[in-house]
């Protein structure tokens, strides 16, 4: 089925909403293809303005840039060409506002793998979903590209996908003047677009279905891996609050980031999906489940990693520089995997019945000691619970520098 530019744009904004959390925010979006530019305002699925431009990477390499030799006058030229397309519907565009602006496409993963290796970031990455590069970056592609004229040389560039080496520079230069042209000063990229975007609308049109459950899409993937694999998700889901009370007591004494919260949740929600395969050793488990699964959206590759590695850590070994995974985490991520899975331990701790029984918990410190205070739910017994912290303590207190102690009230 041939489709109008106007839905092609559409459907590539679903397929952004399912990798990206950003169903509430004013999205400009743009997906740079062989011979044609979606770009495209919306919000919660909708279509609030869309352009279809025919401005793509090979048009522009074939008009411009199909030279033997690409000299800066050839560079100017495609420039000038996109910029005349493209001025008008930005003006129109920046005058209306937009929260997040996302990229897709190919040639836009490939701007921004180039902008990543630049900044020595790229390596091991699985997926460059939700990764983010600015303006600045984009232009330092291009010029990267422009000074590069051997297709070989090219080809060989770090971040390079040598099968797009031929015709990068051109949509390298649409996407320069895109962000130029729409005030744009930095992007995300989304690794979902129009093949997800048409999947989510056939689904759509055959159960009638809303888009509202993209509205949390993260937490709703997170929940989604759990209900698949967990024995006991009201377990899970029980250390999880818990471990949410316990961050917003000490997340300053631990000097946490409010980014922090959503991945020590993840953590505490999907830490025992790896009981499925064997309860002995289901930490290891938990880990490989979480890194290797395509259920979690909206995700940067890094926060999944962090993520499988918190869960990873709540129970057994503290992190070690043996354990090649947590080594190779640059030292900043080690030491929030190690302060979130000190965080999941104690949480761990408070439903050891799995009954719900501890109803509430608060903390206290000086230089010496941390107090975490334990509230029963009505007239439970908790004395299992308060042991099972007990025995749990160990690696926050590693991370505070202070004796930590659990006590009813």
């Amino acid at each position: 089925e041939v489709i109008s530019g106007f839905e092609e744009a559409r459907l590539i904004h679903l397929g952004v909403l399912q990798s990206l959390p950003l169903f509430d925010d004013r999205v400009l979006l743009c997906d740079i293809g062989g011979g044609s530019t979606e770009v495209l305002l919306g919000m919660q699925g909708d279509v609030l303005a869309s352009r279809s431009f025919r401005l793509g990477a090979i048009r522009v390499t074939e008009r411009f840039l199909a030279k033997d030799t690409v000299k800066p006058k050839h560079v100017e030229r495609s420039r000038h060409h996109a910029e005349t397309i493209l001025t008008a519907f930005g003006a129109e565009v920046v005058e209306a506002g937009y929260d997040t602006v996302v990229g897709a496409s190919g040639t836009i993963e490939t701007v921004v793998a180039m902008a990543l290796a630049a900044r020595g970031e790229d390596s091991g990455l699985r997926t460059l979903n939700g990764q983010r590069i600015t303006a600045a970056e984009v232009t330092d592609v291009v010029e990267l590209l422009a000074s590069t004229p051997d297709p070989k040389e090219r080809a060989a560039l770090p971040g390079m996908d040598a099968k797009r080496a031929d015709i990068l520079l051109g949509g390298a230069v649409i996407l320069e003047q895109f962000v130029r042209c729409f005030g744009v000063e930095e992007l995300v990229f989304s690794d979902y677009a129009l093949r997800e975007g048409v999947l989510l609308d056939q689904a759509r049109r055959r159960s009638g279905a809303t888009l509202h459950h993209l509205q949390d899409l993260r937490r709703r993937s997170v929940l989604h891996l759990m209900e698949l694999t967990d024995e006991h998700p009201e377990h899970s889901e029980e250390i999880a609050r818990h471990a949410l009370l316990l961050f917003d007591e000490l997340q300053e004494l631990l000097e946490l980031g409010d980014e922090a919260r959503p991945l020590l949740e993840a953590a505490a929600l999907l830490c025992n999906v790896g009981a499925f395969i064997s309860h002995s050793g289901h930490h290891k488990h938990s880990y490989y489940v979480i890194r290797n699964s395509e259920h979690l959206a909206g995700f940067t590759d890094r926060e999944i990693e962090l993520i499988a590695q918190v869960a990873r850590y709540h129970r057994k070994s503290a992190p070690k520089s043996k354990h090649e995974e947590w080594r190779s985490l640059r030292r900043s991520d080690r030491d929030l995997v190690v302060r979130l899975a000190a965080v999941l331990r104690v949480a761990i701790g408070l439903d050891r019945s799995h009954r719900a029984r501890v109803s509430d918990a608060s903390a206290t410190w000086d230089d010496d000691t941390v107090v975490i205070h334990l509230h029963p739910a009505g007239e439970a017994s908790i004395d299992l619970e308060l042991h099972a912290a007990e025995q749990r303590v160990g690696l926050l207190e590693d991370v505070t520098g202070r004796t930590v102690e659990v006590q009813v009230g």
